[in-house]
């Protein structure tokens, strides 16, 4: 026996020759070995599990919303269906399925007074689309986005913005700048949306 390792074990061996820890001493290093073994075989499974659990709550969370937006959409459709047909047709004109811009035209023309002209009027570049091709489903809320210039007395010009409120087309300002000429006249630059589904 190696001279090193006999000194140790002339400690141990009384100890193991005690009939009390030879008849322990393998039930104790088994439970110990097994806790060991259980922790690192489990701790995966039960961090699976919690996971797995977290995940189902966030599937059922998505499901509910899911479901709510559902309910929303059948309770919309069928307000909508219970409208008159004028009522209809007024949201059809205020938000019309693809950009007609000659409305857009027109409503801008019809808020003016008799006394004050568009002097310009500028529409930021958008892709026309082709009425024949279907549009996508769920329509998704576009702008036509324009600016003009309106000349004419201030009460013209606060009046012309008063129409363009109560336009049958759908428009929201954005900005509008009015300043005085070197004339009598006065300038008013309105930037604003028009909006259509598509």
């Amino acid at each position: 026996m190696n001279p090193r390792y006999s000194r140790y074990y002339t400690h141990i061996e009384p100890v193991f020759k005690n009939p009390l820890v030879r008849s322990f001493a393998p039930f104790i290093f088994s439970l110990i070995s097994l806790m060991v073994f259980g922790i690192f075989a489990i701790r995966p499974t039960i961090s699976t599990i919690l996971n797995l659990d977290q995940s189902l709550n966030n599937s059922q969370t998505v499901l509910n919303k899911l479901n709510l937006k559902a309910q929303n959409l059948v309770e919309g459709k069928n307000n909508y269906n219970s409208l008159d047909e004028q009522t209809r047709r007024k949201i059809a004109q205020a938000i019309p399925p693809f950009a007609q811009l000659s409305s857009v035209i027109a409503s801008l023309q019809t808020s003016l007074a008799s006394q004050s002209a568009i002097s310009s009027l500028q529409i930021q570049p958008l892709t026309i689309f082709d009425i024949s091709t279907p549009s996508k489903y769920p329509a998704e809320l576009k702008t036509v986005e324009f600016t003009y210039s309106v000349s004419g007395n201030y009460p013209q010009l606060i009046s012309a913005l008063q129409s363009l409120k109560r336009s049958s087309r759908l428009i929201s300002i954005d900005s509008v700048m009015i300043t005085k000429a070197a004339s009598d006249a006065t300038q008013m630059n309105v930037s604003g949306k028009a909006y259509f589904l598509r």
